[in-house]
């Protein structure tokens, strides 16, 4: 049985772990609840709250079953265009170290593998030269990302020109894998948004994609993760948001909006 305190109970949990905020919307929580209960055979949000606390890998799964992890390669052409065309030419002129670009939210893997590919195709193969961090909360989501494997009928190549698979691709019966030169540009690393403790150490990017992340966070939350990439971004670092996500007030954080061929981006003041 699910009583409106204990849906609420969880909502809470879930916020605080992560930011997301069901609170406000338990109707559609609910549904995603009762379908988790029911594949583990479990009558109560009692129950799953005691399961909860005993398994890190059982949040995971809620994060996994709350979210839409909808994501494939090459998502969102004219960003991915500026990022290729403009801004990694521009940091190869003027950056004498390490491009350093986080893809955060990156669930299975497409984007950051996208961005590596992007990099190779402009002759950023080497390391020293470009690196590319994939991160995400769901640590189940970033094993599958490791392993550069997807199947060849999955919606991850929706969009996906034969060009880039016949490259940087190494083709199986069922399934195509990335080459090794790209899989070697990207590291993976279990980070909570919210949590900025867990990045506040790692390299200042220049760099930063979060796209299609935010909306599931109320104002504070955004507001507090678009402080963090702030932070963390080099001086004239550029941040990307999904096109859902126009955020008020990005200026007084201290982003200039960029309006540049059909899309936007952020550059840090």
């Amino acid at each position: 049985m699910i009583t409106q305190q204990s849906l609420k109970h969880l909502a809470q949990t879930v916020y605080e772990f992560c930011g997301m905020d069901y609170t406000s919307n338990l109707m559609t929580f609910e549904m995603k609840i009762t379908r988790r209960l029911k594949t583990l055979q479990l009558s109560s949000i009692d129950e799953y709250m005691r399961l909860l606390e005993s398994s890190r890998r059982e949040m995971d799964a809620l994060v996994e079953v709350i979210t839409i992890n909808e994501t494939y390669f090459f998502r969102e052409e004219r960003q991915l265009h500026v990022y290729e065309q403009k801004l990694l030419p521009e940091l190869q002129r003027k950056k004498k170290g390490t491009i350093n670009v986080w893809s955060a939210a990156c669930s299975t893997g497409e984007e950051p593998y996208t961005l590596a590919m992007l990099a190779a195709n402009i002759g950023l193969y080497a390391k020293e030269r470009i690196t590319i961090t994939g991160s995400d909360i769901n640590t189940t989501v970033l094993q599958f990302a490791q392993q550069a494997t997807y199947a060849k009928k999955s919606l991850s190549f929706r969009r996906i020109e034969p060009y880039w698979i016949q490259k940087y691709f190494d083709e199986h019966d069922a399934s195509l894998t990335l080459k090794k030169e790209i899989r070697e540009l990207v590291e993976f690393s279990a980070i909570n948004l919210t949590n900025p403790r867990m990045y506040a150490a790692h390299l200042a990017y220049d760099i930063i994609f979060c796209r299609n992340v935010l909306i599931y966070f109320d104002e504070a939350t955004t507001k507090q993760v678009i402080t963090s990439f702030h932070k963390i971004l080099n001086k004239g670092g550029y941040l990307f948001l999904g096109h859902a996500e126009m955020i008020p007030n990005m200026k007084e954080i201290g982003f200039e909006l960029i309006n540049d061929s059909g899309t936007f981006y952020y550059r840090k003041e």
